[in-house]
């Protein structure tokens, strides 16, 4: 080898050691300049950008680790954007199981937010007993079952059916189906049975009927929001329940609601009684195009016990579920024979009517009141704070229980509560 050969040997080889390393050196620059806009691109919360970056970068410094870390606030970014699909497909390219349960299980409860009870129930049923998702199961179920029961007010027959069949036999499911079995086949009468406009005081939303022994007011609109109401007087006999005493409640209150006053005493002719109750009401609901519910039934004194049997054989006989049965000035006379049997303790407590029991007299410890606790019924105790006996039981309404008893919620600066067998003391 000459000379002149082994100088371009050396030449070369020094040019094509430069070139590898001026190559590297800017391979080298450019993953610096990659890993600081991956590094920009993190702290500004544009993860897939940053991800995408750091795995062409793969062993560079740590972008390994600052892959993974991105993918895993990209991940939580998408579920928090509800893009619950890319995510799933994400966990699901890394077989990432736990991840894919927690994707799963934000869904359900996003579906849950946003009121589509039937995603979430199924969801959450999927889920098992990952996390609460039991719990959320029985909400979501809880929900499905009042959205049921709003199809059928609005006599959606066919949408309440598809609900409470998903409902299963949840809670008072079966007996809303038979309700609603029957209020199909209900056709409006040809004539007014109970109006008498001899007898009718006109409101400023509605009208107040006076017939035989008892009255009763019917608002002027009656819609899918209307809600219905009786209430049974008590007494040994003697008119304990007047006009006047009907009339101060609407001077305060004035719902939208068909409601029954039975003004004498409720000790007697109980069955005949409630059922007229029921006529009244499933005449004037038919009529008007809508069915009966948000039902709440009342007693004061002895007829605390009508009030509580009418729960009872509204559910039984009429498939209809009080939301709740309010006993105002109860505890003195319940020692009386015609107190609820234990059958119809179990049908009470089946329901879900809620007793609501007004009396400051009132303990648990009284026999019917320790009955009803004990067979499993939601019980409010209220003790009113106002003193006077004869206020509670003959005005006791006027003064706000029928609100309270609709809506659960009672005013701390009259009432005091105690409740049993509840979550709580409010309910729909």
């Amino acid at each position: 080898m000459n000379k002149r050969k082994h100088n371009i040997i050396i030449v070369t080889g020094i040019f094509a050691i430069s070139l590898i390393i001026t190559v590297f050196m800017v391979h080298r620059m450019n993953m610096c300049s990659d890993y600081k806009k991956a590094e920009l691109c993190q702290a500004a919360g544009e993860y897939k950008q940053a991800a995408d970056i750091y795995q062409g970068l793969k062993n560079y410094k740590d972008s390994a680790d600052r892959l993974l870390q991105c993918r895993s606030m990209y991940e939580e970014q998408l579920i928090n954007m509800h893009r619950f699909d890319i995510a799933r497909e994400m966990f699901e390219e890394t077989d990432d199981v736990s991840g894919l349960l927690y994707c799963e299980y934000k869904e359900a409860e996003y579906f849950f937010e946003m009121e589509q009870w039937e995603k979430a129930l199924d969801m959450f049923r999927e889920l098992d007993e990952y996390e609460n998702s039991r719990e959320m199961e029985e909400k979501s179920l809880d929900e499905l079952y009042r959205q049921a029961q709003k199809e059928l007010a609005k006599l959606n027959y066919d949408e309440a059916e598809r609900l409470f069949k998903k409902c299963g036999d949840y809670k008072a499911s079966n007996k809303f189906m038979a309700y609603m079995d029957f209020r199909r086949e209900q056709v409006p009468l040809d004539k007014d049975i109970f109006k008498s406009s001899n007898h009718m005081v006109k409101l400023e939303k509605g009208n107040i009927y006076y017939v035989r022994d008892f009255y009763y007011y019917v608002p002027d609109v009656i819609n899918e929001n209307t809600k219905c109401s009786v209430y049974f007087a008590g007494g040994m006999g003697g008119v304990i329940l007047t006009y006047e005493t009907v009339r101060s409640y609407f001077r305060n209150f004035e719902p939208n609601a068909i409601m029954v006053f039975y003004m004498g005493s409720c000790i007697n002719n109980i069955d005949y009684k409630i059922q007229e109750s029921f006529e009244i009401l499933n005449y004037f609901t038919v009529k008007n195009n809508i069915t009966i519910h948000d039902l709440i039934i009342t007693g004061s004194s002895m007829g605390c016990a009508t009030a509580l049997k009418a729960a009872v054989k509204y559910y039984d006989s009429y498939n209809i579920c009080p939301v709740a049965v309010g006993a105002l000035d109860n505890a003195c006379d319940w020692d009386i024979p015609f107190n609820l049997t234990g059958e119809e303790l179990e049908l009470l407590s089946e329901s879900g009517t809620v007793v609501c029991l007004y009396e400051q007299s009132t303990e648990i410890c009284c026999k019917p009141v320790r009955e009803i606790k004990d067979s499993g019924s939601r019980l409010v105790m209220i003790g009113c704070k106002n003193k006077d006996h004869d206020a509670i039981s003959r005005y006791g309404f006027s003064l706000g229980c029928f609100e309270s008893l609709w809506t659960g919620k009672f005013d701390s600066d009259e009432y005091k509560t105690e409740s049993f067998n509840m979550s709580g003391d409010e309910w729909n």
